[in-house]
């Protein structure tokens, strides 16, 4: 049985942390741009390493800027909106040349 945490104790990432995370992610690395990318989808849209690597095409609406998500754990698929720096200059592009089939 699995031990309940203490209240003090958090399981995410500070918004300040995720700009350190992001930062030194677009420094270091075979493709920066794109894992830079990756963990600003992560993070703002609450995907799971497995939801964000199943990523395809056909996922993204680059008409409407919406996102297709395939929840894992019987969750809800949804589409979500992208927001201006996830959709402009290529960044996703780059993203699913690299990681996408």
């Amino acid at each position: 049985m699995k031990e309940a945490k203490p209240n003090n104790e958090r399981d995410y990432l500070t918004p300040h942390e995720m700009e350190r995370l992001i930062a030194a992610a677009k420094k270091i690395g075979r493709y920066p741009h794109r894992d830079s990318m990756l963990l600003l989808l992560m993070y703002r849209h609450g995907l799971r390493v497995g939801e964000a690597i199943n990523l395809q095409w056909k996922d993204v609406n680059f008409t409407t800027k919406h996102l297709y998500v395939k929840r894992l754990k019987r969750g809800a698929p949804s589409n979500q909106p992208l927001y201006g720096d996830e959709a402009s200059n290529n960044r996703l592009f780059v993203l699913l040349i690299n990681c996408c089939r």
